[in-house]
C-alpha cells in the first residue's frame, strides 16, 4: 500500500503541474551532497517520499488497525539571480518560484483520496518547511522546500497462526508471499451447509434439517 500510495502521488503531480516541473518521481537521494551538481540541472522538480508512519488499534475484537503515515514532497528550485526570485519566480516560465509551487502542490493534494486508498480524510497537510535555503551550486541558487501530509488507511491482521493465502493477482499486496517462496495457508473451505435442529419445548419433538448454500 505505501508504494501504490507513493506512486498515486506522483501521478497525480506529474499531470497536475504540468509545465510547473521539469522533473517529478519518488525521491532517489537527489540531495544527497554528491548529487548535487547534477541535481540543480533538473529543476524545478518535485519529489515524493514515505516518510515513516504511527500503527493505533481501529477494532481490537475484529483485529483491524489503522497506519497514520507520513508522506513529504519536496520542491526544488533554482535561482539565477536572487533570494527574492527564488521565492517568487523570474522572468523565465522555467524559473518558478517555491512559493507558487507550495501553493500547487497543497491545492493538487490537500484532502485527496486517491482512488479510495486512504480514509475518508484523505491526505491532510501538516506542515511546510525549508530543507534548502539557496545553496549555491554550478552558478545558481538550489533550494528545496517539503510539504509534509499525513494519510491514513485500516488493514487487518491475519487469524492466529495463520500465513497469507496463495494469491495470483501481482496486483494484491500479498502476492508478495508467494513470489518470494514465503510460507503460506491453504484456503479455508468454502462454507456451503449448515445443519439445524428445530425443537419445539412443549412437545420435545425435534426436526433436524441441512441448508444448502447456492450461487444464484
Amino acid at each position: 500500500m505505501i508504494t501504490e500510495i507513493e506512486n498515486a502521488i506522483v501521478d497525480r503531480l506529474r499531470v497536475g503541474l504540468g509545465g510547473m516541473a521539469q522533473e517529478v518521481k519518488s525521491y532517489g537521494g537527489e540531495l544527497d551532497g554528491g548529487a548535487w551538481a547534477r541535481t540543480i540541472g533538473r529543476v524545478p522538480a518535485v519529489w515524493v517520499a514515505y516518510g515513516g508512519a504511527k500503527i493505533s488499534t481501529k477494532n481490537l475484537a475484529h483485529a483491524l488497525y489503522e497506519q497514520s503515515a507520513t508522506f513529504t514532497v519536496m520542491c526544488a528550485t533554482r535561482s539565477l539571480r536572487d533570494e527574492q526570485a527564488g521565492r517568487q519566480g523570474g522572468a523565465s516560465i522555467r524559473e518558478i518560484g517555491s512559493n507558487d509551487l507550495i501553493y500547487a502542490v497543497l491545492r493538487l493534494l490537500a484532502g485527496q483520496k486517491l482512488a479510495g486508498r486512504l480514509n475518508s480524510f484523505g491526505l491532510i497537510p501538516e506542515r511546510v518547511r525549508v530543507i534548502l535555503k539557496n545553496a549555491y551550486v554550478a552558478n545558481g541558487a538550489l533550494s528545496v522546500i517539503a510539504i509534509e501530509f499525513k494519510a491514513g488507511w485500516s488493514f487487518a491482521a491475519l487469524p492466529d497462526g495463520r500465513f497469507p493465502e496463495q494469491v495470483t493477482d501481482e496486483q494484491d499486496p500479498d502476492y508478495i508471499f508467494a513470489k518470494f517462496g514465503a510460507q503460506l495457508s491453504a484456503a479455508d473451505a468454502e462454507f456451503n451447509t449448515i445443519t439445524a435442529l428445530i425443537l419445539d419445548n412443549k412437545t420435545g419433538t425435534h426436526i433436524s434439517t441441512n441448508l444448502e448454500m447456492k450461487d444464484k
